[in-house]
């Protein structure tokens, strides 16, 4: 028994359900299928595109994001989004904004928010999404530091 409760303390202190992925910087589908999670990217203009988070659960099913006809504008070549398992997508506009995207749990649902609403996100961001971030001249006087 001490044994499982050592291994469950392990887990949790390296912070398993917090799996960051790398950088998404292009259009197009990315999946993480230990997640059962796809993140589909489209648009035909490079300045605005669709981000779609979905879920193919055996317990749920269901997607968030920008919504079709409703694309996201953005600085070509300066934006980056991030997958953060379970249940969050983060992204940077590579305009001065950070959205986040995330399933709920407690209520099941979806949530949406951004840091214009939440400045905190600007500093929460995943860590290879804030290098991107400290980089944009459009933030480099702005970034609260954590």
């Amino acid at each position: 028994m001490k044994r499982i409760l050592l291994s469950i303390v392990i887990l949790l202190a390296v912070g398993l359900p917090n799996i960051h992925a790398q950088l998404i910087t292009d259009a197009g589908t990315h999946s993480f299928p230990d997640q059962s999670v796809t993140i589909a990217i489209t648009g035909a203009e490079p300045g605005k595109l669709n981000f779609t988070m979905s879920f193919d659960l055996p317990s749920f099913k269901g997607e968030t994001g920008t919504g079709k006809g409703h694309p996201m504008k953005l600085a070509p070549g300066k934006w980056a989004a991030q997958f953060v398992a379970p249940n969050q997508l983060w992204i940077f506009d590579g305009l001065g904004q950070v959205h986040l995207y995330e399933r709920t749990i407690n209520p099941s649902g979806f949530k949406a928010s951004q840091s214009s609403i939440v400045p905190a996100l600007l500093v929460e961001a995943p860590e290879e999404l804030r290098t991107v971030i400290s980089e944009s001249p459009t933030l480099k006087k702005q970034t609260p530091k954590k």
